[in-house]
């Protein structure tokens, strides 16, 4: 690897193959949701972003917790799937560097629908994973923006549930409904089920990885270099 841009956070999705922390990825306990520790990630650089990475124009009304979260044209003929964890510190730099430009050249104007795909690999990933499903379709956004510009804290505590929850709090949202979601063994399946289901479908090992799907055909690319991605898009989108 030689810098941030080009890498990727390891995934891997065969239940039996075991991950630094030491726990299978495909079987994340629901015990661990909240106090497992993740020493397994190297600090990144901090980034600042704006809380309005996808503006409000955006947002699906009719979200419900165990739907996968889409942005722009339902009936577009492209579909961009983007895989990120929340801990990965590369999908970090993903969501505040590459997401508002990947969303001004192709979702605003109607040519793709974009499909954000929650990849937790771990028990603090997958609690904030659950909790952002669960807050309120307008506070979504600026939530997972809260996350991700914090990232360097709570994903280094032995107990982040308390700053996740401050997080929603100082943006006004229902913790009480929230955190009721965390407890959902039901919800929790199916984010595991999408999580495996799709990077399976689309040969997923690394994050922030973005599959672009035209006519059934898949294209994947993977790091955080934004030319290279936007290009690669508009390759496929028959603009270059």
């Amino acid at each position: 690897m030689t810098g941030i841009k080009q890498s990727v956070c390891s995934f891997l999705v065969t239940a039996g193959m075991i991950m630094s922390a030491g726990y299978a990825v495909g079987h994340i306990p629901a015990s661990y949701a909240t106090d497992m520790d993740n020493t397994h990630h190297t600090n990144p650089t901090t980034h600042s972003a704006p809380l309005d990475t996808l503006s409000d124009e955006s947002i699906q009304p009719t979200w419900t917790p165990d739907a996968l979260r889409t942005w722009g044209n339902e009936k577009a003929d492209v579909s961009v799937y983007l895989f990120s964890s929340l801990t990965c510190p590369h999908c970090m730099v993903f969501h505040e560097e590459v997401l508002p430009k990947l969303k001004e050249t192709f979702v605003q104007p109607g040519k793709v629908k974009l499909i954000y795909v929650d990849m937790p690999y771990d028990a603090k990933a997958l609690t904030g994973t659950l909790l952002a499903r669960c807050i309120s379709p307008a506070l979504y956004e600026k939530y997972m923006t809260a996350l991700f510009q914090n990232q360097t804290v709570w994903a280094y505590t032995s107990n982040p549930r308390g700053l996740m929850d401050g997080y929603a709090t100082a943006l006004g949202a229902d913790t009480k409904a929230m955190r009721a979601c965390v407890s959902d063994m039901d919800l929790r399946k199916k984010v595991m089920e999408q999580r495996d289901n799709l990077s399976t479908l689309y040969k997923v090992r690394g994050m922030p990885t973005v599959v672009v799907v035209k006519n059934g055909e898949a294209t994947k690319i993977t790091g955080t270099d934004t030319p290279v991605i936007l290009a690669k898009i508009k390759s496929v989108l028959g603009e270059e």
